[in-house]
């Protein structure tokens, strides 16, 4: 942290800080006239955090697909790894099923149940940040599950 001549504080945050948590930095002013060792302050506590406004980078294909043992209810849907460098990924939101479905973060495929006989399926999926926010959906093949 430096101080200018006006009093200004600045600083740079250390890489790996995370969006949402806590950090607290405590300040002291010493008069370098006296060797740096008076302090001319008492220490004044500073806590902020840092806000995460950007969604997770979701790019790619979604891909559905029949199972190796193929029923009239299931599908196979699988989806690119997100990124997410603020808050950190929280989960996988997928629709276009009979409900939607919720994923954690380091899924990335999943067999889709409950599914309708002889029906075609087309599944979006986004992904959500630790902080809420969401990345723009990406859309499966549209699949249809046996009769």
């Amino acid at each position: 942290m430096t101080m200018s001549p006006e009093g200004e504080i600045s600083g740079t945050i250390a890489a790996g800080a995370f969006a949402g948590s806590p950090y607290v930095v405590s300040v002291v002013v010493f008069d370098r006239a006296a060797g740096g060792q008076d302090p001319l302050s008492d220490s004044t506590t500073f806590t902020w955090t840092i806000s995460d406004n950007t969604p997770p980078l979701f790019v790619g294909n979604v891909v559905a697909s029949a199972p190796a043992t193929a029923t009239d209810t299931t599908m196979n849907l699988s989806w690119p790894v997100a990124t997410d460098t603020g808050s950190g990924l929280f989960e996988y939101r997928v629709t276009g099923g009979p409900a939607p479905l919720m994923f954690p973060a380091g899924t990335n495929a999943a067999l889709i149940t409950g599914l309708s006989p002889s029906t075609p399926y087309t599944f979006q999926v986004v992904a959500v940040d630790n902080a809420g926010n969401v990345s723009p959906a990406l859309t499966s093949n549209t699949l249809s599950t046996t009769p």
